[in-house]
C-alpha cells in the first residue's frame, strides 16, 4: 500500500483503490495505523486503475478499462 490511488468515504469507512495493481481495501479510519478490514484485487479490464470508484445505493462500482464491475456492499 505504498502507492497512490483513489480514496472514497462511505458509512464511516474508507475505500482505497490502488492505481498500479488494482488492489481495493476497506479501511477503518484510524489516525494511528492503517487498519484494513478486507481487501481484494481487480483482475478484470486492462490498463492503469485510474477511474474513481463510486458507491451508490449500497453498490460499489469500479471501472477498469472497458469493464465496469459492481459489488453489492449490503450487509447480509
Amino acid at each position: 500500500w505504498n502507492n497512490k490511488g483513489q480514496v472514497i468515504y462511505a458509512d464511516g469507512l474508507l475505500y482505497f483503490y490502488e492505481e498500479k495493481r488494482g488492489h481495493m481495501a476497506l479501511v477503518k479510519p484510524n489516525p494511528g495505523k492503517m487498519e484494513i478490514i478486507s481487501s481484494f484485487r481487480v483482475d478484470e479490464g486492462t490498463g492503469p486503475h485510474w477511474a474513481h470508484p463510486v458507491i451508490h445505493n449500497g453498490v460499489l462500482y469500479i471501472k477498469h478499462g472497458s469493464v465496469l464491475i459492481a459489488y453489492n456492499l449490503a450487509k447480509s
